[in-house]
């Protein structure tokens, strides 16, 4: 996809897609240009309001149950599959490389818990940032699947946050 800029109307347009992810019950705007989208619900560090943004995601096992890393390479998002119940979502945020950090990042950092919805299934999740090999090798994914985050990253001087979210609805 192209890399966009953060303006009213790519606002907009995000604002259109979660309505219509809503309104469907996840069967529309699961997927854009061949990327798995995933809403994720924070609640608002200022406000304590409940706060709902679409993101792109990879899928990213997770060494045991509860998280503790990323493992291996996973899936791309990109499929319409059932998530595996070991799977964590990987989320980028680049912020159309914006010199600022998405709200929702700040959001997570000041409260990790928080709820996606990956299609139709809803899960509990726990974010952790991802740091040092973790990070870098999450990002070059993103860049790999789209060349997009290559421009936000030329963007801005800021180090883009990836944020792993761990389901915390695993059963044995």
């Amino acid at each position: 996809m192209p890399a966009v800029r953060y303006n009213l109307v790519t606002r907009a347009m995000w604002r259109i897609h979660k309505a219509l992810f809503r309104l469907s019950g996840g069967r529309i705007g699961s997927r854009i240009a061949g990327h798995g989208v995933l809403f994720v619900t924070t609640t608002g560090r200022l406000s304590g309001e409940s706060r709902t943004v679409g993101l792109y995601y990879l899928e990213v096992p997770v060494s045991s149950p509860g998280g503790g890393g990323v493992t291996a390479e996973g899936g791309d998002g990109g499929g319409l599959r059932r998530p595996d119940r070991n799977q964590a979502y990987a989320v980028v945020g680049s912020f159309a490389g914006e010199d600022r950090d998405p709200a929702w990042a700040h959001n997570l950092r000041a409260d990790p818990m928080a709820t996606v919805k990956v299609g139709k299934e809803e899960h509990r999740v726990r974010a952790r940032q991802a740091t040092g090999e973790e990070r870098d090798r999450l990002l070059r994914r993103f860049v790999e699947k789209d060349g997009a985050y290559r421009v936000y990253l030329e963007r801005t001087d800021r180090v883009i946050p990836i944020f792993v979210l761990e389901r915390l609805d695993v059963g044995p």
